[in-house]
């Protein structure tokens, strides 16, 4: 019989590949504030980035299929989209890129970027109302979406725009409203002068170690090839555990989802049992008991122990994956 599955994985892993940038992307412009040196490096080592994951390619393939239900969604709901997709290139700053449209809004064509999100990441953005709160976010990625959007503001010569995020669990929306930044915007194209300098001179920005290297796919080819990580370090050979590591990494979200949900459910039931489809709920009530000591004969008695404390990342990973 023929493995389905594997013949769509196949299929999938067709569209992996690395292309090689002329320009500053809007999507990439985020880093001037993060690391310029990626700026400069996907410029002229873009053959140093490896390749992506299919786990991510499936990510990447759904959220250009939200993109298009978005899209319809605001259309049957009466706006017009125009300008989809549409290509623009400032060739002052070597920067070019497309948006996915602009919406129709009392005499007005705000820009429209379409994001969708997995239900934790959504959670996270619900409270966001203005585009520069994003810069805030503990998620790499996200915080990147404010200078893409300055980036397509500056591009499309437009003020006006929103994000609008999907929950791909869901189905719900979130709007984030943005506005160009005129003392924002002039900081990041002072940097992006500099990137293009440096790149018409072969001169790279000079290597520095910062918290985002752990999301940078050259950190491992490029920056720190040989870098020493330390007495203790074993750099190990094992297939049969590298793929139970990737394997963690696409069932992250999964967890994580579950883990709210499950939050949300009991926190709902408490106190009350319910019988919903196939699904019954019971919720009872047990006593803890408490001993309450004091302070100073607590200190007495108390003894240190060791423990061990393991945490796992994936060097240069891009994490649109959460």
């Amino acid at each position: 019989m023929i493995d389905i599955v594997k013949k769509l994985d196949q299929e999938t892993a067709k569209r992996i590949h690395q292309s090689n940038r002329q320009s500053n992307w809007p999507s990439e412009l985020g880093w001037w504030e993060e690391c310029p040196r990626y700026l400069v490096l996907a410029r002229t080592d873009s053959d140093k980035m490896p390749l992506h994951e299919i786990s991510l390619q499936r990510i990447f393939d759904e959220g250009n299929k939200q993109e298009k239900l978005v899209r319809a969604e605001l259309e049957a709901a009466g706006y017009d989209i125009i300008d989809v997709q549409r290509d623009a290139k400032w060739k002052h700053l070597n920067i070019s890129g497309h948006i996915d449209g602009r919406i129709k809004l009392n005499g007005k064509k705000p820009l429209l970027e379409i994001k969708s999100c997995s239900p934790n990441v959504f959670q996270s953005i619900l409270p966001i109302t203005e585009a520069e709160e994003l810069k805030g976010s503990k998620h790499f990625w996200i915080r990147r979406y404010y200078a893409q959007m300055q980036g397509y503001h500056l591009l499309f010569d437009e003020e006006d725009g929103m994000i609008l995020f999907k929950d791909k669990s869901t189905g719900q929306k979130h709007i984030i409203n943005s506005t160009l930044n005129y003392e924002y915007c002039e900081k990041m194209c002072k940097v992006i002068e500099e990137v293009n300098d440096r790149v018409g001179g072969s001169d790279p920005w000079p290597v520095e170690m910062k918290s985002a290297c752990k999301h940078c796919p050259f950190a491992a080819t490029v920056c720190f090839p040989d870098k020493d990580f330390g007495p203790g370090f074993e750099f190990l050979s094992d297939g049969e555990i590298e793929a139970k590591l990737a394997r963690r990494e696409e069932l992250r979200s999964i967890a994580k989802e579950y883990d709210r949900i499950d939050k949300e459910l009991k926190g709902h039931f408490k106190g009350r049992s319910a019988v919903i489809g196939d699904f019954i709920i019971e919720s009872k009530e047990f006593e803890r008991k408490n001993y309450k000591v004091p302070v100073e004969i607590k200190a007495q008695y108390l003894e240190i122990g060791k423990y061990w404390r393991t945490s796992i990342e994936r060097l240069g990973a891009n994490k649109e994956t959460e």
